[in-house]
């Protein structure tokens, strides 16, 4: 009996051990599943908190991308009109800083990531299902799309945007005749897609959904790219210009002013221009009247003069700074500065495409024979219009002035546009590269080549990132890529 208790005793301290063993066990099994709850519900807060509200990473609602995408068009056609689009036309020169008149232009990473960007974000909103947004989402891209191609030549157009859907991380570079192609077929499509009935969008803050405007804005992009290759491709630029013109039902064109598409800006930040405010004075400051455009404008007695830049000294008049000199040449050069009355205001509008330069565009292909109507009459109006895009009545006699009258020349109504794309972005530039008029653009006296740049380098990032695709581009510039490689369309 005392074996058998004592066994009992054993079994039941070792049954007792055990248990006390278990417990133990099951203890510590549920204070490390608590302790793993709480650590894993503490990950989840700090996931929580580590997202910012205000930088979502995925958007459902297409108004909020239109806002931005709007927005963001407007931004980037404003701050590149002011500064680069100035001086790539010799509109302007800089009285410091003036590297870039000295045509050490490089590639302007920030014009080809800003218009990437827009891009993406056009196709995002694209892809969330509304018809309406798609169609306007086409004409940003190819809006976007030309301004790229314009200044570079050979883009990343019909894989740019596959990285987010294949990881398509090196994009190859299209060819600008197909670039062209597509761009056309984009707009195409928009139009006819507004045309066969959407229903509103909101949070276009450009149109506020009138899609009688995105449809004006659409064809006249096409008639600006029929007319610029006009001298690579006469008969298809001549075929594509008059299928648009002679068809105002299925391709509405701009009639006047109230039809240009514009950004209005506020009175204040963010939503203010961005050439306004305290952060933008010295830029604002630096920019002085260039000899290109000052003698234009002396030659005809052109009332814009007085109207853009501001005289000073005793006594006090305008003058003007030849483009191209070094800073140690510029920085005490005597010039005007332009009106800041005009150009340094919280709320100018930001332009897409001005209505005198439709006009001017219908004066060349009456003066090219393309279209049934008269040149001169289209001129006077260009004229007018172009008067009316600055906030002045053109006098009267202008338009018959010896210096300005149209006189059956190709030089006389490009000369007179270049005038009129003062402070809008890259468009009298693009129109010199394709006609060589004005004559007078032309390297300044210190400039470090002596011919005056065609086109932009491709940004330094892409020969790291996406080299093979940029080593094909430049094989086919002819092997270097620089500022005077000739583009597609450039074929004078």
């Amino acid at each position: 009996m005392r074996q058998t208790q004592s066994n009992m005793r054993r079994t039941g301290a070792g049954w007792t051990r055990g248990s006390a063993h278990r417990v133990s066990r099951l203890t510590r099994m549920a204070l490390l599943t608590a302790s793993l709850s709480s650590v894993l519900g503490c990950s989840e807060g700090l996931v929580d908190i580590n997202i910012n509200p205000n930088q979502p990473e995925r958007i459902d609602d297409p108004a909020l991308l239109m806002t931005r995408v709007t927005k963001s068009a407007g931004d980037l056609i404003s701050q590149q009109s002011w500064e680069i689009g100035n001086l790539t036309g010799q509109y302007s020169a800089k009285d410091r800083f003036t590297a870039f008149e000295l045509l050490q232009w490089g590639s302007n990473p920030g014009v080809w990531n800003g218009l990437y960007t827009l891009i993406r974000d056009a196709e995002i909103m694209s892809e969330l299902g509304h018809p309406g947004y798609g169609a306007i989402a086409d004409i940003i891209k190819g809006w976007a799309g030309l301004m790229l191609t314009d200044l570079y030549g050979d883009i990343p157009f019909s894989e740019a945007t596959r990285a987010r859907l294949d990881a398509n991380f090196t994009p190859a570079y299209d060819r600008q005749e197909d670039v062209y192609a597509a761009i056309h077929l984009l707009l195409e499509r928009a139009n006819d897609q507004i045309a066969a009935g959407v229903s509103p969008v909101r949070g276009d803050i450009i149109n506020s959904s009138n899609y009688d405007k995105w449809r004006r804005f659409a064809n006249a992009l096409r008639l600006r790219m029929y007319m610029r290759t006009s001298e690579v491709d006469p008969s298809g630029s001549r075929a594509g210009f008059q299928r648009i013109f002679q068809d105002p039902a299925r391709f509405p064109i701009p009639r006047a002013l109230t039809d240009e598409m514009r950004l209005q800006y506020l009175s204040g930040p963010p939503n203010a221009h961005p050439w306004s405010g305290a952060g933008a004075q010295i830029g604002f400051n630096v920019m002085v009247l260039s000899t290109r455009l000052f003698d234009a404008l002396v030659q005809t007695e052109d009332p814009r003069l007085a109207h853009w830049a501001i005289p000073f000294g005793t006594p006090l008049e305008i003058r003007a700074m030849p483009p191209g000199l070094n800073d140690a040449s510029s920085r005490d050069f005597p010039a005007s500065n332009f009106n800041p009355a005009l150009f340094f205001q919280p709320t100018r509008p930001a332009k897409f495409l001005p209505y005198h330069e439709v006009l001017f565009l219908l004066t060349e292909a009456a003066h090219r024979g393309w279209i049934d109507r008269d040149p001169s009459a289209l001129y006077r109006d260009a004229l007018a219009a172009a008067f009316s895009f600055t906030g002045l009545t053109m006098p009267d006699d202008y338009p018959t002035r010896p210096a300005v009258a149209y006189n059956g020349s190709l030089e006389r109504i490009i000369t007179q546009k270049w005038i009129s794309f003062f402070d809008f972005e890259f468009q009298g530039w693009h129109d010199w590269v394709r006609t060589g008029f004005p004559t007078s653009i032309a390297p300044g006296p210190d400039a470090v080549i002596q011919s005056y740049p065609r086109r932009f380098e491709y940004p330094v990032a892409e020969q790291a990132v996406n080299n093979a695709s940029w080593s094909d581009a430049v094989g086919r510039l002819g092997g270097d890529d620089n500022l005077l490689a000739r583009k597609w369309w450039d074929a004078r």
